[in-house]
């Protein structure tokens, strides 16, 4: 009898890892389907950017507090999969500001890539705040060469982590206390944009009234295991969120 026992147990652990997986599956099988779908019926709907980044407008935004940041002003590898309608660029008075906020740590040269293609933007009006957050490399060596070269790049540097915090999250606020654009973009230092990633969502959230619009990310994979992994998990934070 107890062996018997101990089969249906069995049988019903297996069954049920195979039901949980079966879930799984089944959610990151109807997310293709509607991503495809949607592709299809509207361009818009995947805005042209490989990573997950936040666009928030600050004049209807509300914080408290304060920075222990200073200073304000500031300033690709482009991901070749797909494309999206644009037109040109337009000029500098007819754009609304919008700063990028970057949190980096321990990144050194490896953050050359998103800032290339942040850099390339063909967005007049927008400036660059990176934050180096408590590095024990030469990254902030690298981001100040960065801002050496161009005067809409801003370099900051954090020093302590306050009690409460979580590192990114009290980079981020710190950047955006000094931040006096209508546009805020927070973007991690692994995103590649597209060159007119920036215009394009900007313009999409004008002409849907937003005021805070998170990017459907593309990944950028490498194996068949990233390729069945990564979107899977991006997806189910995505629905958890």
């Amino acid at each position: 009898m107890g062996s018997e026992e101990g089969s249906a147990m069995w049988f019903w652990l297996v069954a049920a890892a195979f039901s949980a997986w079966g879930a799984v599956c089944g959610v990151w099988l109807w997310i293709l389907l509607v991503q495809i779908f949607a592709r299809r019926k509207s361009r818009e709907l995947f805005l042209p950017v490989s990573a997950n980044p936040d666009l928030t407008r600050t004049s209807r935004r509300t914080a408290s507090g304060s920075a222990d940041l200073q200073d304000r002003p500031a300033g690709s590898r482009s991901h070749t999969g797909g494309s999206w309608s644009h037109t040109g660029a337009e000029t500098g008075t007819e754009l609304p500001s919008v700063r990028i906020i970057v949190p980096v740590r321990n990144l050194g040269r490896r953050i050359m890539p998103c800032l290339e293609s942040i850099l390339a933007q063909d967005y007049a009006n927008l400036r660059l705040t990176l934050i180096d957050d408590r590095s024990e490399d030469d990254t902030y060596a690298w981001l100040a060469r960065i801002a050496a070269t161009d005067p809409r790049v801003k370099v900051h540097h954090v020093e302590t982590l306050p009690a409460g915090w979580l590192g990114k999250s009290h980079a981020l606020w710190a950047a955006s206390k000094t931040a006096g654009e209508e546009w805020l973009l927070f973007i991690d230092d692994d995103c590649h944009l597209d060159p007119g990633a920036v215009r394009t969502t900007v313009r999409y959230a004008a002409a849907h009234d937003l005021d805070l619009l998170t990017l459907w990310p593309r990944h950028l994979a490498g194996s068949f295991w990233e390729h069945a992994v990564i979107p899977l998990c991006g997806a189910i934070i995505a629905l958890w969120f």
